[in-house]
């Protein structure tokens, strides 16, 4: 369990590269190491990616994509992205 938050990005010229850059400093800053007192703590983070292409869809069924994304990213192992890919049918997941 744990928390889910969405981010999204508007008027991307090239989604898919962009939404990777933005997820990659996202995992970077969460799996930073951080001090608190004399002890280090670290965290790990699955992210689910989709992006609206302009096609009529709900904000629901792009949510419902992000999760099965973001359960993909998950099996994967920690710390990792998943992208859905409705044109393929299937989605890829890139490690940090």
């Amino acid at each position: 369990g744990g928390d889910e938050f969405v981010i999204l990005l508007a008027d991307l010229e090239a989604p898919r590269a962009a939404a990777a850059l933005v997820a990659e400093q996202c995992l970077a800053a969460v799996c930073a190491p951080y001090v608190v007192g004399d002890a280090i703590l670290t965290l790990s983070a699955s992210l689910g990616v989709v992006w609206h292409r302009g096609e009529p869809i709900s904000s629901s069924q792009l949510m419902s994509q992000a999760d099965i994304a973001m359960y993909r990213a998950k099996r994967a192992g920690k710390n990792a992205v998943c992208f859905f890919d409705d044109v393929e049918g299937q989605q890829g997941v890139a490690a940090a």
